[in-house]
C-alpha cells in the first residue's frame, strides 16, 4: 500500500514539475488542423468538420457502412484522433526547459520561425498527424466491424478488396488532412507558442554581449566608444569583438530581440543612441543603472520590444568590467611578485658569487 501511495505521489509531483519546467524557453506548437495558431482560431472548427467529412466518406463509400453508422463511427474516429494526437504532442512539448517542438493550445503565431527554422518540424508532425488520423479510422472500423454475410464469406470478395479499401481510405484521409493545412502553408504560419523567462532574458544577454564588444573596442581605440549613425553601422565596427559563445539563442541575428524576432516576420533591430558616440570609458563607468531605471534615462542601446533590457544589460557590463579589473589586479600582483623575487636573487648572487646562475 505504501508503495502505491509513493508511486502515485511521484507521478503527481512529476506531472506538476513536467508541466512547469518547459515554461522557460520557447514553447513551440506546430500548426495542425486540430491545433491552429490564435490568428486562425476559427479555422479549427472548419478543419475538424473537414476531417469528420473525410472519415464519414471512408466509412460510407469505402468501408460500406450504413450512413447513420458512418456518422457515429466518424465522430468516434475523429474524437479518438484529436485526443490521442493532441495529448501526445502536448507531452512532447513539455518534456524539459528547452523542449522540442510539439502541440499545444492556440497561441500567437511565431512568424519569425519560418521554413528554415521549423519547416522540418511542421512536415514531420503533420505526417504523423495524417498517420494517426488514418489509423484511428481503420482501428475504429476494426473494433466496430460488421458481421460478414454468408455470401461474402463464401465468395471471399471482401478479403480480396481489403488492400484497395485501405489505399482508398489513406487517400481520402490525406486529402482531408491536407485541406486543413492550406491556410498555414499559404501564410507560412508554421508554428505558434509563447516565450518563457529565458527568452526574455536572452534579449538583455544579447545587449550585454554587445556592450562588452563596445568596451573591448574602446580599449583598442583610445578608450572611446565608436561613432555610428545607426545600429547597423555600429554593428559593423564592433562585430570582430563580439563573443559568439555568449549568445544563448542564435535563431536570429544578435541585433534582434529574442522576443521580437519570434513574433514578427521582419523584426526591428536594436536602437543605437547617438549621444554616446565617442564617449570615453571613464564617462561610461559613471553611468548608474539604478539612476537610469528610476529617472527613465536613455541607455547606449535600446530594445524596441523590451524597454528594460538595456538597463539589465548595463548591470551585466559593469560586472564584466569588475571581473576584468580583478584579473588585471591579480596579473599585476603576480608581475610584482616576480619582480621582487628577481631582485632577491640578484642581491643573493652578489653576496654569494657562486650563485650567479640566478642572474
Amino acid at each position: 500500500m505504501n508503495f502505491i501511495k509513493r508511486s502515485l505521489l511521484g507521478l503527481i509531483v512529476f506531472a506538476i514539475l513536467q508541466s512547469q519546467a518547459f515554461a522557460h524557453s520557447y514553447a513551440r506548437y506546430v500548426s495542425t488542423p486540430i491545433s491552429p495558431p490564435k490568428e486562425f482560431d476559427g479555422w479549427q472548427l472548419i478543419s475538424i468538420g473537414i476531417l469528420l467529412a473525410g472519415s464519414f466518406l471512408c466509412y460510407w463509400q469505402v468501408i460500406r457502412r450504413r450512413w447513420w453508422v458512418s456518422i457515429i463511427l466518424s465522430i468516434l474516429a475523429t474524437s479518438a484522433f484529436y485526443y490521442v494526437f493532441f495529448m501526445y504532442g502536448r507531452y512532447i512539448s513539455r518534456m524539459s526547459t528547452d523542449p522540442p517542438t510539439g502541440l499545444g493550445e492556440p497561441c500567437s503565431t511565431f512568424w519569425g520561425f519560418g521554413w528554415e527554422h521549423e519547416g522540418s518540424s511542421f512536415i514531420k508532425w503533420n505526417i504523423l498527424g495524417f498517420i494517426f488520423f488514418t489509423i484511428s479510422i481503420l482501428l475504429i472500423s476494426r473494433i466496430f466491424r460488421r458481421r460478414k454475410s454468408s455470401n461474402e464469406s463464401e465468395s471471399g470478395n471482401s478479403d480480396s478488396k481489403k488492400p484497395l479499401k485501405i489505399i482508398a481510405t489513406m487517400l481520402i484521409c490525406l486529402l482531408a488532412y491536407t485541406i486543413g493545412l492550406v491556410p498555414f502553408i499559404k501564410h507560412e504560419a508554421l508554428v505558434h507558442g509563447w516565450c518563457g523567462g529565458y527568452v526574455s532574458n536572452g534579449c538583455s544577454d544579447n545587449l550585454t554581449t554587445i556592450y562588452i564588444a563596445l568596451y573591448n573596442y574602446a580599449h583598442e581605440h583610445d578608450d572611446r566608444l565608436p561613432e555610428a549613425e545607426d545600429f547597423h553601422q555600429l554593428l559593423e565596427k564592433i562585430e570582430p569583438y563580439i563573443d559568439k559563445e555568449r549568445i544563448r539563442f542564435d535563431y536570429f541575428p544578435i541585433g534582434v530581440c529574442t522576443i521580437g524576432g519570434a513574433y514578427e516576420r521582419n523584426p526591428k533591430y536594436y536602437i543605437w543612441n547617438k549621444s554616446f558616440n565617442g564617449m570615453s570609458l571613464d564617462e561610461l563607468r559613471t553611468l548608474d543603472p539604478d539612476e537610469i531605471f528610476r529617472n527613465d534615462l536613455d541607455t547606449p542601446i535600446e530594445c524596441p520590444y523590451q524597454e528594460r533590457s538595456g538597463i539589465r544589460a548595463l548591470y551585466g557590463l559593469f560586472e564584466y568590467i569588475e571581473e576584468q579589473e580583478k584579473e588585471d589586479t591579480n596579473d599585476n600582483g603576480l608581475i610584482d611578485a616576480l619582480a621582487i623575487e628577481d631582485v632577491f636573487y640578484q642581491v643573493r648572487a652578489i653576496v654569494h658569487p657562486r650563485q650567479r646562475l640566478f642572474l
